[in-house]
């Protein structure tokens, strides 16, 4: 029985050395394929468009200017453009016809900016000091004149 058991014991032992030999290997096999396909540093011009805001808050927006991610407090970038300010389009309700419709609002506006970031791109993120960065999300900016949330629309790389 005593031998049995010892066996047993030993048999496991090889099985968890083995395993821990195999884990070992992948790890290494694993870091030499992100050295190979790493993480490279790009200049990318990213689309954020602001709908639904205060027609004099987008006005403060100005090209040049530096601002920060809203959430983690850190500059992502600078401004490069800014469109002009257009009416904002709602989905409002047609009562008459039972449908629904598009209309202006005069009271807000729909206005576009392009920020100038370095990013760290990898085939599979592309992130902004510490902000991962994906078309059709929202991302928090801000200065000390304002703070507003856009979404991204667009993301192209600096030449």
């Amino acid at each position: 029985m005593f031998k049995k058991t010892v066996t047993y014991i030993i048999d496991i032992l090889i099985v968890l050395v083995i395993l821990a030999v195999g884990l070992y290997g992948y790890k290494i096999i694993s870091n030499k394929a992100l050295t190979k396909n790493g993480a490279d540093t790009k200049t990318v011009l990213i689309t954020i468009e602001f709908e639904k805001h205060d027609k004099e808050i987008l006005k403060k927006i100005t090209v040049g200017e530096e601002v920060m991610d809203s959430a983690k407090n850190e500059v992502i970038g600078t401004v490069k453009s800014v469109s002009p300010i257009t009416d904002s389009i709602v989905t409002v309700s047609d009562y008459k016809n039972g449908k629904y419709v598009k209309a202006s609002t005069p009271e807000y506006g729909l206005q576009t900016i392009v920020l100038e970031c370095v990013a760290t791109v990898t085939p599979t993120d592309i992130k902004v000091r510490n902000t991962d960065i994906k078309v059709g999300t929202e991302l928090g900016i801000r200065t000390n004149e304002y703070a507003l949330r856009g979404r991204v629309m667009g993301i192209n790389f600096s030449e």
